[in-house]
């Protein structure tokens, strides 16, 4: 079970990377381990249903991109969490606690504060 959001990040990072449309063969074969052809395939089938990737036609298969930038998807993903918490006031603060100060930084300058 776990194996599946590796693969998904795994997945996503090559389609960022390399910025182009990529069928399943392209993906399986810039990914770094053996994974099956079907496996990536419904992979990037997963993804696209999520709306993380588009999707067109290519002769007989299809190809496959990036939806929306690495940020703005792990910006959903920090939504998704934040959204499991019972307190999100003390999960923010918990998750600002734990940052770097140079991260600390950022933030302010990035609130205005």
């Amino acid at each position: 079970m776990a194996r599946k959001p590796v693969l998904e990040g795994a997945v996503m990072d090559i389609l960022w990377d390399e910025g182009a449309w990529l069928t399943t063969v392209e993906v399986r074969t810039l990914l770094t381990r053996n994974v099956a052809p079907t496996t990536v395939g419904t992979v990037l089938t997963r993804l696209y249903e999520k709306g993380k990737l588009q999707r067109r036609e290519r002769g007989k298969s299809f190809e496959y991109r990036a939806s929306e930038t690495r940020e703005e998807y792990v910006a959903s993903h920090m939504e998704q969490l934040l959204d499991k918490s019972h307190d999100r006031g003390l999960a923010l603060l918990e998750f600002v606690d734990k940052l770097p100060p140079d991260d600390r930084s950022k933030l302010r300058r990035l609130l205005g504060s």
